[in-house]
């Protein structure tokens, strides 16, 4: 009983860790994209600077694929989570780890979607009449 619990706590501190991860990188990343854009489409007529939409349209991609492939690892520790509480340990008010399943779907999709609209802009940049 007392090595479920001990990996019940080693759990729930990964649940956390991972949504206050999660919840950090959003905020800069958000902010770093946005900032960034914002710069480079201040001086929309220059071209050579319209080159530098790449780095937020390739972070972005980075994150929505990174988040899309931590669907089924966040999906595992909701499982165990509430296997391991629930069943074995009777808790009545397991730590509820489908946010976190559902906050990484979110944020997968919306990084794919911040991708497709840096797409957009760098086609109007770059080539003026490409939308």
């Amino acid at each position: 009983m007392d090595k479920w619990w001990q990996e019940y706590e080693h759990l729930t501190s990964l649940y956390k860790s991972y949504l206050g991860l999660m919840v950090n990188l959003g905020a800069f990343s958000f902010a770093a994209i946005g900032g960034l854009s914002a710069y480079i489409l201040n001086d929309a007529q220059n071209k050579i600077l319209g080159l530098g939409l790449l780095m937020p349209l390739v972070f972005s991609l980075g994150l929505s694929y990174l988040y899309f492939r931590s669907i089924n690892p966040a999906q595992e520790l909701r499982d165990a989570l509430k296997k391991l509480g629930t069943k074995k340990l009777k808790v009545t008010c397991a730590p509820h780890a489908y946010l976190l399943v559902s906050a990484v779907r979110l944020f997968s999709i919306l990084y794919g979607m911040i991708a497709i609209g840096l797409v957009v802009l760098f086609c109007k940049v770059m080539v003026n009449e490409c939308v």
